[in-house]
């Protein structure tokens, strides 16, 4: 292959067109695909396509670019919401007690997704079931 009047030799994995990134590229090559080919997308996807161009990048090298990534870090960190309270209010329930159904499903507890809290306005006693 010519470039600049220069032959060039690129590694190719025998049998196939499957390339093998240099150490100096990498970083490169990793940078490209993740902004432009995967819009920053996690690294499943940009694994499934570097493997179709490359044949040495590891998901150990691409987890490590997606770690460092800032448009990506700031992405994840505005997925997390907050534990959301929203109590159930009606006319003939609040005479006796108060019902609030807290919702966790942002932060689970094994098949447990929400808790209900039932308290008892006329006595002040309170009770939570999972």
């Amino acid at each position: 292959m010519k470039k600049n009047g220069e032959l060039v030799e690129k590694l190719v994995k025998p049998g196939t067109n499957l390339r093998f990134a240099t150490f100096e590229k990498l970083f490169d090559i990793i940078k490209d695909v993740h902004e432009e080919g995967s819009k920053h997308g996690c690294r499943d996807i940009l694994n499934k396509k570097l493997q179709k161009l490359y044949a040495n990048i590891s998901v150990k090298q691409i987890q490590a670019f997606v770690d460092c990534c800032e448009v990506c870090q700031i992405k994840k960190s505005r997925l997390k919401k907050g534990v959301v309270v929203k109590p159930i209010v009606t006319s003939d329930m609040n005479k006796w007690c108060q019902v609030d159904c807290i919702d966790m499903k942002s932060n689970p507890d094994g098949d447990f997704r929400y808790i209900m809290v039932y308290q008892v306005t006329k006595v002040k006693t309170c009770r939570s079931y999972y």
